[in-house]
């Protein structure tokens, strides 16, 4: 994720020793070498059998018809058939091809989104060398694959790229490993040789590779601080209970590849001393673990206080990969379940729920939006308690919970206005950062996490944190926030990594997030949670019409349940930050022509202006 970064950053290498800055040159010279790794990483391998038969069919017009030559290799098109900036989707067979044309050169990828092996990539947008998954809200690059944001830690599958004597393109399916599956240690060592990972999401894999790529060559040591076989995704478990018979993120092998050592302790972890950095145990039956710089990375654990008889059985306030599979072994003898919250979460579980199990579903939320720590707004909120009635969830808005009931076991909740009988009740009002292990002295900020800077460094020397127990300044609008949605959870851990090894580069994104009910799927982009007024454009009956969020007369996010390639556009906009600021009157109609009106050659010469102007990575 952003090497492009490093490449411009790497280039400035030679201006610096131009103007005799032996300082800047140096901080400058690992970046621009390991941008000479990125540009090598299209090799020749064995291609796939060719194919006997070929239906094509493609966008647009073509001088060559598509089709599989008798050495494997697929050609598509003239080198003269698309124009500069152009990108268009071919499919031969059973393939679905994306062919890019970037400043004189062709590009490929195969079409369909590594996100979910489903979705194809739009067709129809291209930001520089920059492809869009505008259903998941994942970026890549066409260029070599490697992923700018996304959910989950897969890279889009590039094709190697041939011009024949007769200038024709043809593209080849090869066997090469993704650049991020790759190890790449053959570099210098820093002045620590000793870093422990304390986190079982995928953020932790995130970091292990990136280190590796960029010649990390010290110890690291992957501490899950739970008793689980290796890292997974929790967002993963929310959304569908099947998820926990699901293998790890990645096998022994990754670890034996990337030379990774696995504490794993059955026992959770009890304390962190920040003064001896070392890490140690609830009953103390196995060694401290010490570290010389800490990635400390637990997610969230629950917080649900104030209400009589929380000690009872059937109460569930999931947070991990134990408890879920907990919650899997005792589902079968759900009859009437409760959920309590006013999250995504609690959405995506009370879904899961209804398809895993046969139980009544009651979704109970304090305010009448059922996402009302997210400040979506009346509009999304009225769409999805329609689809939640239509999957057969029960939505029950503006009572809060003011006591359980029960002998043993949970067998009613008692609510401002009514009481529900339920043999399970989930408990998804907020979700707390887990700063459990750490000392009280830690600065905390008003949303319990632990006070961040924009490269991931907390308070306390030689540790960095990611996901929920991060507080970060959000670029755009100066407000503090923990991200929890695993894209940008995952773009931390690719920054973290990087400040590791000291090569300086701050956050910046645009989050992305999304919430499936039925058929009906919410993307939403940018910071809607700290927004005081918000704007729907087009038709609601229909759901097509799209949420703006301005905080006072600035944008800072958006929303919509299908127009998912406008959202794209916003979403790239704000980050160009090329959306009017300042206190104005504005005309949302206005505001929506002038981003869907500006082309994506338009956007990438901002970009790149952008990029000369302001360099994300600053010494």
């Amino acid at each position: 994720m952003f090497y492009r970064t490093a490449q411009t950053f790497g280039r400035g290498l030679f201006r610096a020793l131009q103007r005799n800055q032996k300082r800047i040159a140096m901080t400058a010279l690992p970046i621009f070498l390991f941008s000479q790794q990125v540009s090598q990483r299209f090799m020749a391998q064995e291609a796939e059998a060719p194919q006997e038969t070929v239906e094509v069919s493609q966008n647009g017009k073509s001088s060559v018809t598509p089709k599989v030559d008798a050495t494997g290799a697929i050609q598509l098109c003239h080198k003269n058939d698309l124009k500069d900036g152009e990108l268009k989707l071919y499919t031969v067979g059973d393939k679905k091809i994306l062919l890019a044309k970037i400043g004189g050169q062709y590009y490929a990828c195969d079409a369909v989104s590594p996100v979910d092996n489903k979705t194809l990539l739009d067709s129809t947008l291209l930001i520089g060398d920059k492809i869009y998954d505008i259903v998941n809200g994942a970026i890549f690059s066409i260029k070599d694959g490697v992923t700018e944001y996304s959910p989950n830690l897969e890279q889009l599958k590039v094709l190697k790229v041939n011009e024949t004597d007769d200038h024709v393109i043809s593209v080849r399916y090869t066997n090469e490993k993704p650049f991020f599956d790759t190890v790449n240690m053959r570099g210098w060592v820093p002045d620590f040789t000793n870093l422990v990972i304390l986190g079982s999401g995928i953020e932790s894999i995130n970091i292990i590779r990136t280190l590796r790529q960029a010649k990390y060559r010290g110890l690291i040591t992957l501490m899950f601080g739970e008793d689980i076989d290796g890292p997974y995704d929790l967002n993963l478990l929310f959304e569908d209970l099947e998820n926990t018979e699901r293998p790890p993120i990645r096998e022994k092998e990754f670890y034996e590849q990337f030379q990774v050592k696995i504490a794993k302790n059955k026992e959770k972890v009890k304390y962190i001393n920040i003064d001896e950095q070392v890490i140690k145990t609830v009953q103390g039956k196995e060694d401290p673990v010490p570290y010389q710089k800490l990635v400390y990375s637990l997610g969230i654990r629950p917080r649900f206080h104030g209400v009589s008889g929380l000690g009872l059985q059937g109460i569930y306030q999931p947070c991990s990969l134990t408890e879920f599979k907990q919650i899997k072994k005792d589902s079968a003898n759900f009859k009437n379940i409760v959920i309590v919250g006013d999250t995504v979460n609690s959405i995506r579980l009370a879904c899961n729920l209804k398809k895993n199990t046969k139980a009544n579903i009651t979704l109970v939320t304090e305010s009448s939006n059922v996402l009302s720590k997210d400040n979506l707004g009346e509009d999304i909120s009225a769409t999805l308690v329609q689809e939640l009635k239509n999957t057969g969830v029960k939505v029950v808005k503006s009572q809060q919970l003011k006591a359980i009931e029960g002998t043993k076991a949970v067998e009613q909740v008692e609510l401002s206005k009514d009481k529900i009988k339920c043999d399970a009740l989930f408990l998804m009002r907020e979700e707390f950062p887990n700063i459990d292990p750490l000392e009280s002295s830690m600065r905390l900020c008003s949303d319990g996490a632990l006070y961040t800077d924009s490269f991931q460094r907390t308070v306390s020397q030689n540790m960095w944190t990611v996901g929920p127990t991060a507080s970060i300044i959000a670029p755009f609008i100066a407000s503090r926030l923990a991200y929890r949605n695993s894209g940008d959870v995952l773009l931390q851990a690719h920054t973290t990594a990087l400040n590791l090894i000291e090569k300086r580069l701050a956050l910046r994104t645009i989050p992305f997030d999304k919430v499936k009910v039925g058929n009906t799927q919410i993307n939403k982009i940018g910071f809607p949670e700290v927004s005081n007024r918000a704007e729907i454009v087009g038709d609601q009956q229909s759901n097509n019409y799209m949420v703006y969020y301005f905080r006072d007369d600035q944008l800072v996010g958006a929303a919509t349940p299908s127009r998912y390639r406008d959202l794209t556009i916003v979403r790239e906009a704000l980050f160009q930050d090329i959306i009017p600021r300042g206190k104005f009157e504005i005309n949302i109609k206005d505001l929506e022509n002038k981003i869907f009106s500006l082309s994506a050659k338009k956007l990438n010469s901002k970009f790149m202006e952008n990029m000369r102007k302001r360099p994300h990575m600053t010494k």
